[in-house]
Parts: structure tokens; C-alpha cells; sequence
């Protein structure tokens, strides 16, 4: 059975479901640092000896709780009600053993969690307000603050949002083409399908470590490999080209939209 979980549910074929599976796992790391599945087999007898399969099922990362290499789900109340046989308690916390779970952290190349989660909160903050709070008395007043300028504010806090980004190469959507000159937007670009292409690749290095885990269990040998896709070395290469005036803005368009 094909194990990895998919936004619209079974999947056809294993390079579909490997491909939702390394989307989704991209986007959980990017927004929290980490991503948490848990290991769950599937079982062809009653008495549980026999596994016929198995299926990586995500974990909420609010719904888990680690502590020196041991892990407990937090289940809500709902799923209680919903999930316990009558009679059973209902357990607000389930301890899941180390072996079946598949732990993700954002790369260390790229920064790791805790650059990361500084990244987060620092925009989070920057966009709290978009207009200053003594700039919207004195809009309600109909005047205005002597010295203060709203653009350069805005301007200043665009600034700040593409510093803050500037080791992931993020083009803050418009703010790259309004703020960068061409080569600095072009080189930009380019570090953020390097960064891409490092998130692809731990994601499937991880994977792998944990499918000769799972395989020994279940009894199969696998390995995913990546192909027809850009590699980080690839795009190192390419960025030093650009730094040395090799590269046609067109190259680098055709390599955007191809990763």
C-alpha cells in the first residue's frame, strides 16, 4: 500500500504521492520548523503479527509534545468522544514510541529551526502595523506629525522584511522588483530556488533513513531518487555564473519555472 498521505486522498501512483508528500512536508517546516508523522502499520490478522502495510500520518504540531527523545500526543477532546470504545478511558495523552515516529527539522544549511523561528516572529511583528499608531490619531485629528513620512515608514519596513528573508533569497512577492536592482532581484531568485532545492533534498535524504527503518519492519528495500529536477549544487553553479555575468536573465527565468 502507498503510505504517504495526499491532499486528495488515495493517490494513483507513488511519484504522485511522494511529490504531495514532500510539498506538504515543505510547507509544515517552513511555517512551524518541524514536522511530525507518525509511523502507523497495518495489520493483515486480528493478533497483529503479520504487517501487510503501512502509512505516514501527520501530527499537529500543537497535538505533540517531545521531551528527551520521547514524544506524546495530545488528543482532543472531540476525537475522544468520537474514537474510544464504551467503557474505555479516555486518554488525553498517547505516548508514541521513538520507532514510529518520523521527526523533519528545517535544514541546517538553511539556518535551522531556531533562525528560522526568529525569521517568523520578526515578521509577524514588522506586519502588526502597517500604519503607526500615532499616525492614525493624528489621521483622525485630520493632521499631521512634523518630519514623519508614511512612505518612508513603508519603504523602511519593506527594507526590513527583505533583510530578515535575505538568507532564504524570498522575493517578498513585489517588494524584490521594487526595491532591488535587476541583479540583486535576479541573484535573489536564484537563492531561493537553491533554498528550494536544500528543503527537497533533506526531505528525501530523511526519508529515505526512515524507510530502511520501516522497511526492515514491514520487509522491503527502497530508495527515492530525484530526478529531472534542479539540485542545490546546480543552483550554486548557476549563481556563480551570474556573479561572473554568464547568465541570461532568460536562463534564469527557464530555471524558476522548471523548479
Amino acid at each position: 500500500k502507498i503510505g504517504f498521505p495526499t491532499h486528495h486522498g488515495e493517490p494513483r501512483y507513488l511519484t504522485e504521492a511522494i511529490c504531495d508528500f514532500v510539498e506538504q512536508t515543505t510547507h509544515i517546516l517552513a511555517s512551524h520548523g518541524k514536522a511530525f508523522y507518525e509511523i502507523v502499520y497495518t495489520y493483515s490478522d486480528e493478533n497483529k503479527t503479520k504487517i501487510d502495510g503501512f502509512k505516514f500520518s501527520h501530527v499537529l504540531n500543537s497535538n505533540i509534545h517531545s521531551w528527551f527523545g520521547f514524544y506524546w500526543q495530545y488528543i482532543p477532546k472531540d476525537a475522544r468522544d468520537r474514537f474510544a470504545d464504551d467503557g474505555e478511558d479516555k486518554k488525553r495523552f498517547i505516548w508514541l514510541s521513538p520507532k514510529d515516529i518520523f521527526v523533519l527539522s528545517f535544514p541546517h544549511q538553511l539556518g535551522g529551526v531556531r533562525r528560522l523561528r526568529r525569521t517568523i516572529d520578526q515578521l509577524v511583528w514588522i506586519s502588526k502595523e502597517t500604519i503607526p499608531k500615532f499616525s492614525m490619531k493624528d489621521m483622525e485629528l485630520q493632521k499631521q506629525q512634523p518630519g514623519y513620512e508614511f512612505s518612508l515608514y513603508r519603504e523602511n519596513q519593506d527594507i526590513f522584511v527583505l533583510k530578515r528573508t535575505k538568507n532564504l533569497g524570498w522575493p517578498a512577492r513585489s517588494l524584490s522588483s521594487e526595491k532591488l536592482l535587476e541583479f540583486y532581484q535576479l541573484y535573489r531568485y536564484l537563492c531561493f530556488e537553491r533554498a528550494k532545492a536544500i528543503l527537497r533534498e533533506h526531505i528525501i535524504k530523511e526519508l529515505n533513513r526512515t524507510l530502511i527503518r520501516v522497511g526492515k519492519k514491514v520487509g522491503f528495500s527502497a530508495k527515492i531518487v530525484l530526478n529531472n529536477c534542479y539540485s542545490s549544487k546546480d543552483i550554486d553553479g548557476y549563481i556563480s555564473q551570474l556573479i561572473d555575468g554568464k547568465l541570461q536573465f532568460s536562463e534564469i527565468i527557464k530555471i524558476t519555472k522548471f523548479n
